[in-house]
């Protein structure tokens, strides 16, 4: 014997706003839901049923066997209003038209004149009854322990699917939340470098001058000063230039693969970031060309040359840089590893967080990294950095290849 609560007005309001909140009423059919119908009406031997969700006023029906184009009745009449106050979360009347509470009801007094009920309510992770999974019979019958067992895990099934529905909802609200601010922030850097860069330039340019010029007129400390003023610069307009790759990587061509010789594309490269032949660059000779984005593979080879040689170990008197190279059929697989500072574990936590900045790397933008990462996973790639402090950094990744059309 089964026993009926009733919730209190407040109760009422909750389950029904959770119950929206689930954005499941009034959706077109889907084949998970059916396959729940189909297998409730087979296991019971049932002619009728349903996946019911109970509203404020009515009773709508999200999936349906035996009833025609029939989408919704009134509370009023539902049967599974009954179901969702029972303490024990489920309903069974062996014969309607021997029940109070149904035999009016104008299902049993007309068509399809059903006269056996068996429901099991729809319980969320909070408790909130949400509805049903039911079935219906036009003759008075029972329901085997198997049956309902079987039962009660297709209403189970059908709560683990709102649940994914409503989690795979908010992940894409959060994902669009992430990309507008992406963009915002794009679009931000963008304007920023973008103004500083021409008086930057000039800072530079003039400070220079006047550094070769007045070498002779200023004492060795006002020449420290001036130096201060031209490292800065420096490390400003290299700020603004990660700035400004930030801002616009996301409208980088990079599926615009061309053929890139690798020993000469490393060699420019190396001259480039190496002028002053602080650190020894060590690769192959016999490098293959290789057919991916050039505008990619540049920004990420030349900020991870940068790094090596920016963080150098300088106690160390042959610090070294080597690339490494080899492929498969499917993927480009590359290595830098340096024998410079290296990074503890907490450093090498947040490495590829945007703007992170460790309190020891005091002219680190925490830019360079984060691009990285998002340029090798544009190209459907993957990277990973191992480093100890004192001995150095080898950063790995891969590119998958693009083959030509």
């Amino acid at each position: 014997m089964t026993t009926t609560q009733l919730m209190t007005p407040t109760q009422e309001s909750q389950r029904v706003t959770t119950l929206r909140n689930y954005r499941i009423l009034d959706t077109i059919s889907e084949t998970e839901f059916d396959a729940i119908t189909k297998m409730a009406a087979y296991i019971c031997n049932a002619p009728i049923s349903l996946i019911t969700l109970i509203d404020r006023e009515r009773q709508w029906f999200k999936s349906a066997i035996g009833v025609g184009d029939l989408k919704e009745t009134p509370r009023d009449i539902s049967f599974c209003t009954h179901t969702i106050a029972e303490t024990a979360d489920f309903l069974i009347v062996n014969d309607l038209t021997q029940d109070n509470r149904f035999v009016n009801n104008p299902f049993v007094q007309g068509e399809p004149f059903v006269k056996f009920y068996a429901g099991i309510s729809l319980v969320n992770p909070d408790g909130h009854k949400l509805g049903t999974v039911c079935v219906f019979d036009q003759k008075s019958r029972q329901l085997d322990g198997e049956q309902l067992a079987a039962l009660k895990t297709m209403a189970n099934h059908v709560i683990s699917l709102l649940e994914a529905r409503k989690k795979n909802r908010e992940l894409s609200a959060v994902n669009v939340a992430q990309k507008n601010i992406i963009q915002q922030l794009e679009q931000f850097s963008y304007v920023v470098a973008h103004d500083i860069k021409a008086p930057l330039r000039t800072m530079s340019s003039f400070s220079g001058l006047l550094s070769k010029k007045a070498k002779l007129k200023l004492d060795s400390e006002e020449l420290d000063y001036l130096n201060f003023i031209l490292t800065g610069a420096k490390e400003l307009s290299t700020y603004t230039q990660n700035l400004l790759t930030f801002a616009k990587e996301s409208n980088l061509n990079l599926h615009n693969a061309t053929e890139i010789n690798l020993e000469a594309f490393l060699i420019n490269l190396c001259a480039l970031l190496n002028k002053e032949e602080e650190i020894d660059v060590i690769y192959s000779e016999d490098l293959p060309t290789i057919f991916t984005s050039k505008v990619g593979l540049r920004q990420i080879l030349q900020n991870l040359i940068s790094n090596s040689i920016k963080y150098r170990n300088p106690s160390i008197s042959t610090p070294y840089i080597r690339i490494d190279f080899k492929q498969d059929d499917d993927f480009y697989y590359f290595s830098i590893k340096d024998n410079g500072l290296g990074m503890t574990k907490v450093q090498l936590s947040n490495v590829f967080k945007l703007f992170h900045r460790n309190e020891t790397e005091e002219h680190s933008t925490g830019i360079g990294l984060n691009i990285v990462k998002r340029l090798v996973e544009k190209l459907n790639g993957s990277i990973s950095i191992d480093s100890t402090p004192n001995l150095g950094t080898t950063v790995r990744f891969k590119l998958e290849k693009i083959f030509k059309g």
